[in-house]
């Protein structure tokens, strides 16, 4: 009989750091994480994971005060203490790896990271992060050059930029965009692993976000929202959508597909979930794929939490000098035409292609 896939979240450098270890209180150490960082700081202040100090045999980073944003000599410490990193994939089937780019760890830790799961047949679902435009053009090449770098590892990659995670509003303070960032990332995370971790009649799975992103190659636009009482799915919806700071709304002509993942208690509502899929479909270009994810919490009865991401192509240096191929989205494998009969997209859920409304039972 198949066994559920151990899971781990791998939370690489600072930033990488806060992520897992929130996503760990979060799930009350059910999804428990490492965090593997230089910084004897950044590591004492994490309280729901395990710390692994990246650099013990340095000279560089003997004293435990950061990288510096020295991303060779953290890929060093990485070949100097293969080993000891390989030993944390242990038992892993499945590895969940944040890594926050644009200094040190995060940037050059990241593709020694994937390949050391590679070699252990670990699979891997990266959840990349860029900085903010704001801290400036160095941070933003160190960033580039790691994705550059760990092109084409591990199983799926999904790729955020702080500034998207964070909104736009107007007014809103430094110390506020960061936490708006790590929250809606945190939030979002959360609401992945209980999509695939309770009973769901359309469980998520990696190779079905594999399917959506292809190749890891994409970036993603991300919006959660949650809603109680008798309104808890209009509410939930506009906070996915409208919120002025992190709104789907505006993002929508620009995907390539779309996840919806709703998350109820065993009185979530047949019409909710169809309400959810037509909501996002209407907004999308036509033929735009749209996946459902449902699963089941008796704690969240009275409740809906909704998860929604819109999949589209990754402006990087390659795609802007015409080199990098658009993703292909749900259904069929890279590369792969879409499977058109008779005018329709059949990798398209028929349902949706038909209009066909879903009514409770």
């Amino acid at each position: 009989m198949e066994t559920a896939p151990v899971q781990r979240v791998f939370g690489l450098g600072g930033a990488g750091g806060r992520v897992a270890d929130a996503v760990a209180r979060a799930t009350a150490g059910h999804l428990p994480a490492t965090v593997i960082d230089c910084d004897f700081a950044s590591l004492g202040s994490l309280k729901a994971c395990q710390p692994f100090f990246l650099g013990q045999s340095s000279s560089r980073f003997s004293g435990g005060q950061g990288s510096g944003g020295d991303v060779a000599a953290v890929r060093m410490a990485a070949e100097e203490q293969a080993g000891a990193l390989s030993a944390l994939l242990d038992g892993v089937s499945l590895a969940i790896v944040v890594a926050g780019l644009g200094g040190g760890v995060g940037s050059g830790l990241l593709s020694a990271f994937l390949d050391l799961a590679a070699e252990r047949n670990v699979r891997t679902v990266v959840f990349a992060v860029t900085p903010f435009a704001m801290e400036g053009p160095e941070r933003l090449r160190a960033a580039a050059a790691a994705l550059s770098a760990a092109e084409g590892k591990g199983d799926l990659r999904l790729q955020f930029s702080n500034d998207d995670l964070a909104g736009r509003a107007a007014g809103i303070t430094l110390e506020a965009a960061f936490a708006r960032a790590t929250e809606t990332l945190v939030s979002g995370l959360t609401l992945f692993w209980r999509l695939g971790a309770h009973p769901a009649y359309l469980a998520l799975d990696p190779g079905s976000l594999l399917s959506l992103a292809v190749d890891g190659r994409g970036a993603v636009d991300m919006g959660v929202g949650r809603g109680q009482g008798p309104d808890r799915f209009a509410d939930a919806m506009d906070s996915v959508l409208r919120d002025p700071a992190l709104g789907l709304e505006r993002r929508a002509d620009s995907a390539r597909a779309a996840l919806v993942g709703v998350v109820g208690g065993r009185d979530l509502r047949l019409a909710e979930c169809g309400d959810a899929v037509r909501a996002i479909a209407g907004l999308l270009p036509p033929g735009t794929p749209v996946r459902l994810s449902v699963a089941l919490e008796p704690e969240a009865e009275g409740t809906i939490s909704l998860v929604v991401m819109f999949f589209r192509s990754w402006a990087g240096a390659d795609e802007a000098e015409g080199g990098a191929p658009a993703p292909r989205a749900a259904g069929g494998s890279a590369g792969a035409e879409p499977s058109v009969v008779d005018g329709q997209d059949l990798d398209v859920p028929t349902y949706i292609r038909l209009g066909l409304r879903i009514d409770p039972a």
